[in-house]
């Protein structure tokens, strides 16, 4: 294996920085989860200016999207938000 050289070794501080740079934004993203908001079918109907009996309706139909989490259902609040919008 080579000596590096005097170029290499200039070099080597902007490497050093950039690959701090690098750890940071990966530690920063993993610090903060993408975590979408599920709210529960009264929230949603009071989004959509219906009932919850209409929104789990229409989450047993399919018409609207929904998550189980154990045994209740959840809407995401960002699909509520696109079916308001159309």
């Amino acid at each position: 294996m080579a000596s590096p050289t005097l170029a290499d070794l200039a070099e080597l501080p902007a490497l050093v920085r950039a690959l701090q740079a690098r750890v940071a934004e990966l530690e920063a993203r993993a610090r903060t989860p993408e975590v979408e908001e599920l709210v529960d079918a009264r929230a949603a109907a009071a989004i959509l200016h219906m009932t919850p009996g209409a929104v789990r309706a229409a989450a047993r139909r399919g018409t609207l999207p929904a998550v189980k989490v154990g045994r209740r259902v959840r809407f995401k609040r960002s699909a509520l938000a696109s079916s308001v919008r159309g």
